[in-house]
Parts: structure tokens; C-alpha cells; sequence
């Protein structure tokens, strides 16, 4: 040990020993960290995919789950709870946004299948409600969307007699005649 000290000493711009083994060595092997790759989305399964087409048409989550899952036995509480969750997957929930967008668009453009889509979703919902409220609103939208709940005093005071009709025209086409002199 004395003896490198020494040889500093006498040869300070020289390297050690140690020093130029370590220059000559291997660097230490580092571990390699795992590089995440995108996380890759699963597929759906069938059953997955026919649960989410039944939301998409309308359907509860109940009704969609029991007709994805047939062979499903449990309670209705445990069928709401598994179909709720299934609902929530970022999957389904993008197939139905994405499914929403395109019925949105295709609505917008055609004013009639506006009008088919929300009879159908009224009926879908006066059928499928879970309490009575639900299902008398669906109900009363659907009777105003036809015109079941017109006043008919409104419709009496809407039609004229023919003599009051004859006196407007008389009217109107004395404001013509001015115009012209």
C-alpha cells in the first residue's frame, strides 16, 4: 500500500494500477427496465359484444345481461350488480359512445327518423320502466308527441265561421287596394 503511494508521488500524471484496471474493465451490467408497451385492449367476447348491442338498442342492463348471459342464475340483485359493472368497461362504454355519435348524426339529418327514434325509445322506456313515474311520463310524452292532449277548446277558437272569414278577406283586400292607389 505504501508502495502505490510512492509511485504517485513519483509519477503524479501516471494512473494508478487500480485506476487503469478500471479503465480496461467491462462497464457493471446494468438491469434493463422493462419497457411498457401499449397496453393492449382485450377483445370482447361474444357475450360482451351482445350485452353491449343490447344497451345500444335500448335495452336495461338487466334485460341486456340476461339475454348476453342465458345461463346466468343468480338473483335479480346480483344480475343488476354484474351488469353494471359490465357496463362501466371502458370497452362497451366506447362502443356505445361511438354508437350514440352515429345514431346522433343520422337523427339530425332526417327529421322522421327523429320522430320513429324517440317513440321508440318513449315506448321502449313505458315498457321497461322500474317504477310507475317512469312509465306514466314515457306514456304522457308519447300522448303530447301525437297530439292526444290538445285542448279542444283551443281547436273550437282556432276555426272560423264563414262570415268571419268573408269580413277578413273584405278587410284584406281593401288594404291591397289602398296600396296600389
Amino acid at each position: 500500500m505504501h508502495d502505490d503511494q510512492d509511485d504517485q508521488d513519483e509519477n503524479p500524471g501516471k494512473e494508478s494500477v487500480a485506476e487503469q484496471m478500471a479503465a480496461l474493465a467491462e462497464p457493471p451490467k446494468m438491469h434493463k427496465r422493462a419497457v411498457i408497451e401499449e397496453f393492449r385492449v382485450k377483445d370482447l367476447t361474444s357475450s360482451q359484444l351482445t350485452f353491449a348491442q343490447c344497451l345500444i338498442e335500448g335495452k336495461t342492463y338487466k334485460d341486456a345481461y340476461r339475454q348476453s348471459y342465458p345461463n346466468a342464475q343468480g338473483a335479480d340483485a346480483t344480475i343488476m350488480a354484474a351488469a353494471y359493472k359490465l357496463a362501466k368497461d371502458e370497452r362497451i362504454t366506447k362502443m356505445r359512445q361511438d354508437a350514440w355519435e352515429m345514431t346522433a348524426d343520422n337523427l339530425i339529418q332526417d327529421n322522421a327518423a327523429t320522430r320513429r327514434y324517440v317513440m321508440a325509445q318513449l315506448i321502449a322506456h313505458s315498457k321497461s320502466a322500474q317504477t310507475d313515474a317512469v312509465r306514466i311520463k314515457a306514456l304522457e310524452l308519447m300522448g303530447k308527441a301525437i297530439g292526444l292532449f290538445t285542448d279542444r277548446t283551443d281547436l273550437d277558437a282556432k276555426q272560423s265561421t264563414p262570415e268571419q272569414l268573408k269580413r277578413e278577406l273584405a278587410g284584406h283586400l281593401k288594404l291591397l287596394e289602398r296600396k296600389r292607389a
